[in-house]
């Protein structure tokens, strides 16, 4: 039995049902992307000592710097590291020491474990941005840990991959001019507390940045252990509803699913509704024809 024009008059296409479900969908995603830049190079630094600068460590460049069985670190099963990297679990480029069991020669501690990054980062869109900040600070009895977020336009002398004298002060606030937003989260009293916003680590909404113009964030974290475990993890992304992305080479930059709109639920809604109801009647009419 054929179907009249009438009746494929009144059926809704499925085409336009698919149309409806796949604008629904889209729009939960809906985010800034990332793409592809000729930014400088991220600049990277791990800086291990748990004995008093008895016996410092130190590494440039992004990678994991182990400090295992060294003095300081030599009880047996004890692990002790500075880590950076460009694509860490949070969504984005992540610092992080650890250090599970430390014991020092000297008293009073005076430690230096650090990681940090610096890295650039351009907008082009209409905004406004969102920075997610993720930080995990972990420590026991006196032991101290500290992370530290820094974000602002690049300083205009600068041209070319970054670079910078190696240093266990933190920041270097010549690449920035000035910050933006500068802040920092502390387990215990904190290791670098002179001129630093105090204060958790939570997500920087409605961030206004200049399309096109180059951007620079440091970030990093800083351990002190005092016999015991202490542990610092930090890990920033950015998103916008709109526009591109573009970060120095091998930055990866992690987007988190947009919570639908109600017009995006309704259109959802509407689109899956309609795909039931064709799928029953078309059941219903075959009944009908083979009965």
């Amino acid at each position: 039995m054929k179907s009249s024009a009438f009746d494929r008059l009144r059926r809704p296409p499925l085409g336009f049902v698919a149309v409806l479900v796949a604008c629904g969908l889209s729009a939960t995603t809906a985010s800034a992307q990332s793409v592809p830049s000729s930014l400088p190079d991220a600049l990277a630094q791990e800086v291990m000592d748990l004995n008093l600068l008895g016996s410092l460590s130190t590494q440039n460049g992004i990678g994991t710097l182990n400090y295992d069985l060294n003095p300081g670190c030599a009880v047996a099963g004890a692990t002790c590291f500075a880590a950076t990297t460009l694509s860490g679990p949070g969504g984005g480029p992540a610092v992080t020491v650890d250090i599970n069991q430390a014991s020092f020669s000297g008293a009073g501690g005076g430690s230096v474990n650090f990681a940090e990054i610096y890295y650039y980062v351009t907008y082009n869109g209409t905004g406004p941005v969102t920075i997610h900040m993720s930080d995990t600070l972990n420590a026991s009895g006196l032991a101290q840990a500290q992370a530290y977020f820094g974000f602002g336009v690049a300083n205009t002398g600068f041209v070319g991959p970054l670079s910078y004298s190696l240093s266990y002060a933190g920041s270097d606030g010549s690449l920035l001019a000035p910050p933006i937003y500068s802040l920092t989260n502390c387990a215990g009293p904190c290791l670098q507390g002179a001129g630093f916003n105090v204060g958790p680590l939570s997500n920087i909404n409605n961030v206004s940045m200049t399309s096109g113009t180059p951007y620079l964030v440091d970030i990093w974290v800083d351990v002190q252990p005092a016999n015991g475990p202490a542990s610092a993890t930090l890990d920033p992304y950015f998103t916008a509803p709109n526009g591109t992305f573009s970060f120095s080479a091998g930055v990866v930059n992690g987007v988190v699913n947009a919570v639908p709109e109600p017009s995006t639920w309704a259109m959802l809604i509407l689109g899956f509704a309609g795909i039931g109801f064709m799928a029953q009647r078309r059941k219903s009419m075959s009944a009908l024809m083979t009965a």
